[in-house]
């Protein structure tokens, strides 16, 4: 199944709105957060080869990739949780 690609800043915003809703021990172990919330998360950095003007070869960027294990679960957070995320990967806007 094809993950959610967040940007940081974007996943800062869902964390938040989750830590509001939901139980503090949804948040804080994995198992749970697949358990409850159907996916678990993983932050990937890449490096981006870029030059630029000054001399720089390139910068990293980093993103958080929620890897989801049912279709159901997924269709209802993308639902609910859109509002936050503000991404591309969010088709219902």
């Amino acid at each position: 199944m094809k993950p959610i690609i967040l940007s940081e800043q974007n996943w800062m915003k869902l964390r938040y709105q989750l830590f509001q809703t939901q139980p503090k021990s949804v948040m804080l172990t994995r198992w749970k957060m697949r358990q409850v919330l159907g996916f678990t998360d993983r932050l990937h950095t890449e490096w981006i080869n870029k030059p630029n003007k000054l001399g720089g070869m390139g910068y990293e960027e980093r993103k958080v990739y929620l890897d989801f294990f049912d279709e159901t679960k997924k269709t209802f957070f993308l639902l609910k949780y859109c509002d936050w995320i503000r991404d591309e990967n969010c088709h219902t806007r």
